[in-house]
């Protein structure tokens, strides 16, 4: 598979979100019954040793049950029951590291409708970059935001796209490492370093983000000595921690996104009954499927939903006998008439 090299925060990573095939495979299914309980299995291909560097939640503990097939493309296989969904939500959100794992949160709801009951499953992938000092829905337009989802990639319009996609990226990235800087001097209590002087040299700052740490996260000590002139002060000795510590998150990030992005992923669920409603493109018998593009929860929370109906035949008995009986008390008066 071809890979992109990888620089952060560049627009080879939205590029690899829009356009590179997926490094891994990873499928999920779960599979909701009557009673409100619930099957999921994750099924995960690719190579063994990045099947557990994942963002994506990878079941291991022992409450799974665990499968490994490995022919020409290892495969890992987890499958667990659960009493209800809400446990599956638990299990997958308690107390974890949300910023450096994708966030997936299952939901189910039940509604009595006497004869039926209506079975309601909701699947988001949450948002994954959390950086917005820029919002997307602000900087571009509805137009321009239907075709980053979309499959053009040749267009006049989807090239402008895309050198407008890097200046929102490197203005939005930017923000985030510039607060950062900004968090670090103010701490320094420096008064050759002050908040109001980097806000003053704020643009000069950009430039050479723009031109030089935008694409390689990589020169410390170029940057150190670059912001020593235009800020006048010692930094190179007092800021230089606190500098690497910022490239190091910036450079986790660039790597937890990259990995997102080098994925396939697709979802099925099984329901109970008939499927009544879904936004799934693919619908077999009680089974829906997405393919879930990396882009799709990027920049906005991804929803799967279905819904199914369920008989209450219990319902149908009782209703049947109520109205044999209804009738039965209605009938009688002409029966005894009848037979006096």
């Amino acid at each position: 598979m071809f890979r992109y090299k990888i620089y952060y925060p560049a627009l080879s990573l939205f590029m690899l979100f829009l356009f590179v095939s997926g490094c891994k495979d990873i499928e999920t299914t779960t599979e909701i019954y009557a009673d409100g309980s619930c099957k999921r299995t994750v099924v995960i291909q690719g190579d063994s040793s990045e099947i557990f560097q994942s963002a994506f939640p990878v079941p291991t503990d022992s409450s799974w049950t665990i499968e490994t097939i490995d022919t020409s493309k290892f495969t890992y296989i987890a499958t667990k029951k659960f009493n209800k969904v809400a446990d599956l939500d638990k299990e997958l959100n308690y107390c974890k590291d949300k910023s450096r794992e994708l966030t997936i949160i299952p939901e189910l709801t039940k509604r009595f409708r006497w004869f039926y009951t209506i079975f309601s499953f909701k699947e988001t992938y949450k948002t994954f970059n959390k950086l917005n000092h820029v919002p997307f829905t602000e900087y571009f337009t509805p137009e321009e935001i239907k075709l980053f989802y979309s499959d053009d990639d040749s267009s006049a319009e989807a090239k402008l796209f895309e050198e407008k996609l890097e200046d929102w990226d490197l203005s939005n990235t930017f923000e985030e490492f510039y607060l950062q800087f900004e968090k670090a001097a103010h701490e320094l209590k420096d008064p050759n370093l002050t908040v109001e002087k980097l806000r003053l040299n704020k643009e000069r700052i950009f430039q050479f983000y723009k031109e030089k740490l935008y694409d390689n996260p990589e020169i410390k000590e170029n940057t150190l000595s670059e912001f020593q002139k235009v800020l006048g002060a010692d930094i190179k000795s007092k800021l230089a921690d606190d500098l690497d510590n910022i490239l190091k998150s910036f450079k986790e990030r660039q790597d937890i996104m990259g990995e997102i992005g080098l994925n396939d992923y697709s979802s099925h669920v099984i329901m109970p009954g008939l499927i009544i409603d879904t936004n799934a493109k693919t619908v077999e018998g009680n089974k829906v499927s997405w393919e879930i593009a990396p882009k799709s929860f990027l920049l906005s929370d991804y929803e799967m939903f279905v819904e199914s109906r369920v008989v209450n035949k219990w319902a149908v008995v009782v209703t049947i006998a109520l109205v044999v009986f209804a009738a039965g008390i209605l009938l009688l008066p002409f029966v005894l008439k009848k037979n006096p």
